[in-house]
């Protein structure tokens, strides 16, 4: 049995239990991925864009590409950001706005490397 999956585009919003999120295209670790931020809570799904202590995702990847990553990193910076969840590793609960800079400052480090 082969289940489509509703696609989800910029913009658009989503009630995930009893809470709404915006869904923000960014692309860089993946040309599809995206990151689910509610306004009200503070609280940003990152996915594998960032992680704790100025961690990024992968850009050495099929479809990966650091100066995308880097552009979807600094549209998340403009976020009043209470905690995030990363796909990986441990939420963030603490200073999480200052930890997102982290994640563009380390990822735009030796950025014509990749």
């Amino acid at each position: 049995m082969e289940i489509e999956a509703e696609k989800i585009q910029e913009g658009q919003n989503i009630e995930i239990n009893g809470i709404n999120f915006n869904v923000i295209h960014t692309p860089g670790h993946k040309d599809d991925s995206v990151c689910l931020y509610s306004e009200k809570e503070k609280i940003l799904f990152t996915g594998d864009l960032i992680f704790p202590e100025g961690g990024f995702g992968r850009t050495d990847l099929l479809e990966g590409n650091r100066d995308k990553l880097i552009q979807s990193i600094e549209k998340i910076t403009q976020l009043d950001v209470k905690e995030f969840y990363p796909g990986h590793e441990l939420s963030v609960k603490n200073k999480a706005n200052q930890q997102i800079q982290d994640s563009l400052k380390e990822a735009k480090k030796n950025q014509s490397k990749y």
